[in-house]
């Protein structure tokens, strides 16, 4: 089964998303700690990425972007 997915690096905003899941959506969101420039995904996993706020906190933007 695929879910959404959500790459975090930072483990309090994981844990703050976490205590948001309802009940409903917790079996079909998965949440992930991870580098946004060293996605332990696969190139296809995504069909759309929304990244509001991120790039401009990564070290290297482009390289995010072509993850």
């Amino acid at each position: 089964m695929q879910s959404p997915t959500e790459p975090c690096i930072d483990k309090e905003l994981i844990l703050q998303a976490k205590h948001q899941l309802t009940p409903s959506n917790e079996r079909t969101i998965e949440l992930l700690e991870m580098d946004a420039q060293q996605l332990k995904l696969s190139d296809d996993s995504f069909d759309l990425v929304v990244c509001p706020w991120v790039l401009q906190m990564v070290n290297d933007p482009n390289e995010a972007v072509n993850k």
